[in-house]
């Protein structure tokens, strides 16, 4: 027997997708049903996206209400315009609310009620407008919400018109979904002109919110789809929790978490593919997600050869053979040129036209913005890498506002060796080449936007001698791949360690988190040698709503993560087989 057909022969023997996580204690009684008995064979039935969707356990679901409630937190606690260029994503969002369409990049401007709106944020001082204030907010200078106005009287409460006629509005360089979507629910909402500017941001904000609130659920859904550890998808979900860059971002007004929500669904529309499902549904799921990821950023252009993969992988098969009875893995090419021809097409239709439109209009797939201000100044090639190498790290865990507030890079580094031991773990233990395989093709989309943002930086840095765009969150577009090859590194795992990974996670994240949040409560809201009295004071002077909403969302928030604590600590604890599952079904 050659050695392919001996490791794909014991793929299924081995794996640890097969392998339970909790041993019952002693023998209990089956708590199946007589018919779901009567068959010993596994169910072999390909996964797909929407039933496991539906067949998360209540965990998950409980983790899909903190991760909301976390975010919108995140939301309230990063002052107004303290996001990276968010004050250019409201105005681009306010462009497409008042009709003026999406001119060619270089050509479009901030409106002037959009410089005042940066004028009068907590951004800027009244006496230096568009120049980045001390950090901390003192309370006595936020003006009153009764005072705050609405978006088209802010030119006449902060007039600079001609002063920062020249601010260019570099956003019209991406598709345009995700300012559609804003603009759209600012439409619908009843009464919205009528709101003051802020209320617009703060409602901006929340719908940023929501479109990454299920990261935690379609994780696991990932991961469930490729081993049947609870465990390992557990952790999945986990993940992004341990990243608190991605609750700032999920908290601002930014394009990425658009595109972070629909490349997440379909890389578990190719995580379906690669375990055989090869029908026109789930061509349909992948393609309708990979074309809203096309038509919100441009990075999403590194799922292309992730689908391809998926479906290549997904479409060999493991056979026995008629004459010596052994088993050996067939390609069946032909079986997956429907489902992966409706893929591509759904994407070009839903959202690849765009760079065919863009490439007649302006010459370039992606078009840049001419003499766009900004950028680190660099001594030379290893001054490049030393600041990529550290910036990067830095902002892909936890950098808060214009990267005022920042994680130490140490605990940054130790983060990330953490994640790449326990990925080259899964990488090297597990079992078969398709498990083996699998793992890669989850991280091509983290891996090729990291190489994608590198390279752009370093021509940048070429032509214009700065260093720019070296930002950790164009890396979400691959951020359930990430979590899902965790997930396979955990799922290779002894069983002993196994069972207690998900509370290794919770620990990473609950320490990153508070590490992040404490940092933003000392540089913005809390006084110099002042209390935490003090800093709420200033935050709900600052904050869009009333303290008493405020009040009550941090609340329930600390409740709720209390509550999922509690509950991954139990399902950990049970040894009874039984009594795990009925606490995650």
């Amino acid at each position: 027997m050659t050695q392919a057909r001996a490791e794909g022969s014991q793929v299924d023997a081995a794996d640890p997708q097969t392998v339970p996580d909790v041993e019952p204690a002693a023998p209990v009684a089956d708590p199946l049903p007589a018919s779901a008995r009567s068959s010993s064979k596994p169910d072999d039935t390909p996964p797909r996206p929407a039933k496991l969707l539906r067949s998360a356990p209540k965990v998950i679901w409980l983790l899909v209400l903190v991760h909301g409630l976390l975010v919108i937190s995140w939301s309230v606690l990063t002052p107004i315009y303290h996001a990276p260029d968010e004050p250019v994503h409201v105005d681009a969002a306010v462009r497409l609310y008042n009709g003026e369409g999406w001119p060619v990049p270089g050509k479009a401007f901030l409106s002037d009620d959009g410089i005042s709106a940066w004028a009068g944020s907590p951004y800027s001082l009244p006496s230096q407008p568009l120049v980045e204030r001390p950090f901390y907010l003192p309370q006595a200078d936020a003006v009153p919400r009764s005072q705050r106005p609405h978006w088209d009287q802010l030119s006449e409460r902060y007039p600079l018109k001609g002063r920062h006629n020249n601010q260019i509005q570099q956003m019209v360089q991406h598709p345009p979904l995700y300012y559609a979507i804003q603009a759209a629910v600012l439409k619908i909402l009843p009464g919205s002109s009528g709101y003051r500017w802020d209320v617009w941001v703060g409602i901006m904000r929340i719908v940023s919110a929501l479109m990454v609130t299920t990261l935690p659920l379609i994780a696991w859904a990932t991961c469930r789809a490729l081993t049947r550890s609870r465990a390992a998808a557990l952790c999945a979900a986990l993940t992004p929790f341990a990243i608190p860059q991605l609750s700032v971002i999920g908290g601002a007004v930014n394009n990425d978490n658009a595109v972070t929500l629909f490349s997440s669904l379909c890389l578990l529309g190719c995580a379906c593919a690669i375990k055989g499902n090869r029908s026109l549904r789930n061509g349909i799921f992948t393609g309708v997600s990979l074309g809203l990821a096309l038509f919100s950023k441009t990075n999403a252009v590194v799922l292309l050869p992730v689908v391809l993969v998926a479906y290549l992988i997904g479409s060999r098969a493991l056979v026995t053979t008629d004459l010596l009875a052994e088993k050996r893995w067939v390609f069946r090419g032909s079986r997956v040129i429907k489902p992966l021809a409706m893929t591509y097409a759904l994407g070009f239709v839903l959202g690849g036209w765009w760079y065919v439109f863009q490439k007649i209009r302006t010459g370039a797939f992606q078009p840049t913005v001419p003499n766009f201000p900004g950028g680190i100044k660099l001594d030379g090639r290893l001054d490049f890498a030393d600041k990529v190498w550290r910036l990067m790290q830095i902002r892909f865990w936890g950098s808060a506002g214009w990267f005022e507030v920042s994680l130490p890079f140490t605990m940054t580094f130790v983060a990330s060796l953490v994640v790449i031991l326990l990925v080259g773990y899964g990488l090297v233990r597990s079992p078969g080449w398709r498990t083996r395989t699998t793992i890669g093709v989850l991280l091509v989309p983290m891996v090729a936007a990291l190489l994608l943002v590198i390279w752009q930086a370093y021509r940048f840095w070429q032509h214009n001698g700065r260093l720019l765009g070296v930002q950790g969150r164009y890396l979400f577009v691959g951020v359930v791949g990430l979590a899902a090859a965790l997930g396979l590194g955990v799922a290779a795992l002894p069983r002993a360690i196994r069972r207690w990974a998900p509370l290794a996670f919770v620990a990473g994240a609950c320490y990153l988190q508070w590490q992040l949040i404490m940092r933003v409560i000392d540089v913005w809201w809390r006084p110099p040698h002042g209390t935490l009295r003090q800093a709420w004071g200033a935050l709900s002077a600052y904050a869009v709503w009333q303290p008493s909403f405020v009040r009550v969302l941090f609340s329930v928030t600390a409740v709720a993560i209390v509550a999922a604590i509690i509950t991954i600590v139990v399902v950990c604890v049970r040894r009874d087989g039984r009594r795990a599952v009925a606490l995650s079904a």
